[in-house]
């Protein structure tokens, strides 16, 4: 829908542009605006942040097409009207938004966030898993993931320029700078954001995807133009550099055919893991609380039949409920249980309470599932 909708709104802007040997033709010009107002009414109710995209399109538009101006205002004024009973529902339920997204508070040091803003560029070419016990492997991972990114840099700077510049008497389309504007309005609005409040916001690559959009196009672009219509002759060394870009990549998508991927929200990484803990037990017991029933849920696809999952009712304290659940005879399991919880087992005289999964963080503050075992002492 981003491609389409940047489309429909180039396209809108550029249908029969007036002229003395050229009128503008006003039932094409009709069409075309309806159907990026359509384009964008799909577009906002697939995502809320599809609003920051328009709002860098509004300023490409001023700029660029001051012109076009009140055509695209009233199209993006139509989309947004018709937006308007989602806007209601999020307005009434605002507490639940609130407490769905405190995780975009929480503090992330500056370094971190550029490191996982700059890494969620370079893996759209080079996805590996990083090897952060072998600092042979790692040091290699980080030199091609920095050539990953000087290339991205030139290609964007070569996209932007090739596609600014026009032969004479031609009326100039900047197609490069009027994309790049609607696709830095996001990560820029998130990490001003991120900035004042110290949060993390801009550190989650789906929100990141219209610039990877247009990261990917530049690329793409600049590659080919160097290729086919570069006047050099020779050596040429974009022809040896695209070899090495399509090789990494074709590297990457061999390596991730084996791997459980990593584009899952950042606190169910750790399934996996926590998966392989439970199965490897027969008949284990699986307890959790309700706050994480939609956690479990997920868990529950790959958890083998024989697993019993109980989930405590909701504002009922643990110690209550876990002597008449747990079965001393079984292997019994607590998933990311709070301190109350934790409390309770160990107050329970059925077992030791021992951690047997910690994810690794990047930061303290960052969210992750535990897995928890009462043994017998």
């Amino acid at each position: 829908l981003l491609l389409l909708l940047n489309r429909m709104l180039w396209r809108s802007l550029h249908v029969n542009p007036p002229s003395a040997a050229n009128p503008p033709s006003a039932a094409s010009q009709l069409s075309a605006w309806i159907g990026y107002t359509v384009t964008l009414i799909l577009s906002l109710y697939t995502s809320i942040l599809t609003v920051l995209v328009v709002a860098g399109q509004g300023l490409a538009v001023l700029w660029l097409y001051p012109k076009r101006w009140w055509a695209y205002a009233i199209a993006t004024g139509i989309a947004l009207l018709a937006f308007s009973p989602w806007c209601w529902v999020i307005l009434t339920h605002w507490q639940t938004l609130q407490d769905n997204t405190s995780w975009m508070q929480e503090p992330m040091p500056l370094w971190a966030l550029f490191a996982v803003w700059f890494y969620g560029l370079s893996v759209l070419f080079f996805d590996v898993p990083i090897a952060a016990g072998m600092p042979v492997v790692l040091a290699g991972q980080m030199l091609i993931s920095l050539a990953t990114m000087v290339l991205i840099g030139f290609a964007i700077c070569g996209f932007l320029r090739n596609t600014s510049s026009v032969p004479p008497l031609q009326r100039p389309r900047p197609v490069g700078l009027f994309l790049l504007m609607g696709a830095l309005s996001p990560p820029l609005t998130l990490l001003f954001l991120d900035l004042l409040r110290n949060g993390q916001s801009a550190a989650t690559p789906r929100y990141l995807m219209p610039i990877h959009l247009v990261v990917l196009i530049a690329v793409a672009y600049w590659m080919c133009d160097r290729l086919f219509f570069s006047p050099r002759k020779g050596f040429r060394p974009w022809a040896l550099m695209t070899a090495a870009l399509l090789s990494v990549s074709l590297f990457s998508c061999i390596v991730g055919v084996t791997q459980t991927s990593n584009y899952q929200k950042s606190r169910n990484l750790s399934n996996p893991a926590i998966v392989e803990q439970v199965n490897a037990e027969e008949a284990p017991q699986f307890i959790a609380e309700s706050d994480q029933i939609q956690d479990v849920i997920s868990l529950s696809y790959r958890l083998n039949p024989d697993v019993s999952i109980y989930v405590l009712p909701p504002q009922v304290l643990p110690d209550q409920w876990l002597p008449t659940i747990i079965q001393s005879e079984c292997p019994i399991f607590l998933f990311n249980p709070s301190a109350l919880m934790q409390i309770a087992a160990q107050q329970s005289e059925l077992g030791v309470l021992r951690s047997v999964y910690q994810p690794t963080k990047l930061i303290a503050s960052e969210l992750g599932l535990t897995l928890w075992k009462l043994e017998n002492e």
